[in-house]
């Protein structure tokens, strides 16, 4: 039993004398921490503050750059329906709607759509109170500010 006592009491000592070093070292670090704190103290703080600018400022652009994106896409879907719902969409085609003679005076004169363009209809459809206030309807308030202001530079 003594050997086994002799070893416990060396282990118990060894222990002690690691946590005594260990806490010293972990005082003398906190203490150099405080002191290049300190010293640096300037530096750090202007470092933070721009780091928490350009955050701010990247995390403001992407969230405007989705809010621009839904907001087009609301748009392109809103007039999709109006037209869709209006009754007056049908297939353009290319189809002549003059025989076509021997000698051919022009290629412009030769082919004509049938129905107006999409965006003919469109600008057809809202010139119409329904048409602007369904559109209104399905805007947010961003997409009515875009629509008004379009509608004024017109």
């Amino acid at each position: 039993m003594c050997a086994s006592e002799k070893i416990v009491r060396e282990i118990k000592k060894t222990s002690e004398s690691i946590r005594k070093k260990h806490r010293a070292l972990k005082i003398g670090r906190i203490e150099e921490d405080m002191g290049l704190d300190r010293h640096f103290k300037s530096i750090i703080s202007q470092s933070e503050s721009i780091r928490k600018k350009y955050r701010a400022l990247k995390t403001g652009r992407i969230e405007e750059d989705m809010a621009l994106d839904r907001h087009f896409k609301s748009i392109f879907k809103l007039l999709r329906q109006i037209v869709d719902n209006s009754g007056v969409c049908a297939l353009i085609t290319s189809t002549p709607r003059t025989t076509i003679v021997s000698t051919i005076e022009s290629l412009e004169n030769v082919f004509e759509t049938t129905d107006d363009s999409l965006a003919t209809k469109v600008q057809n459809r809202l010139q119409t109170s329904e048409g602007r206030e369904a559109l209104q309807a399905g805007l947010d308030p961003l997409g009515q500010k875009h629509v008004e202001a379009e509608g004024s530079a017109r």
